[in-house]
């Protein structure tokens, strides 16, 4: 099992960004409880793949960029800060900002929760 490292957080959006579910997948427990925004929350990892597999198969591409990452409550929670660009179907591209809150075991996230406004997103579509 990998250790929950700042360096892990990019190489778990390296896999978003690449379109490897699977590969994001293998970052989350199980039984994950996944909140994206103001949407209902997504429970275990089964759900978190439609959810993913749903969103990517309407943009062409997506790019995260952290700008920060801290650390809270010891190792147990991260933070996250970034911006999101989408790449969309018609042409043009969409970034909007994110905080995102991992709970963590010591090697996998137990909840994610994206701290996003998801409107803009959804209209440019």
């Amino acid at each position: 099992m990998k250790k929950f490292k700042d360096e892990t957080v990019g190489q778990m959006y390296e896999k978003v960004d690449g379109g490897d579910v699977d590969g994001f997948l293998s970052y989350l427990e199980p039984d994950v409880v996944f909140i994206f925004g103001s949407e209902p929350a997504v429970y275990g990892k089964e759900s978190v793949r439609a959810f993913a597999r749903g969103l990517l198969s309407q943009v062409n591409g997506v790019k995260h960029d952290l700008l920060d990452v801290w650390d809270l409550d010891g190792k147990s929670k991260k933070l996250v800060k970034g911006e999101v660009t989408y790449a969309l179907k018609t042409g043009n591209t969409i970034t909007l900002p994110f905080l995102n809150l991992f709970v963590l075991n010591e090697d996998l996230i137990t909840e994610f929760q994206i701290y996003a406004d998801p409107r803009r997103f959804y209209e440019s579509l």
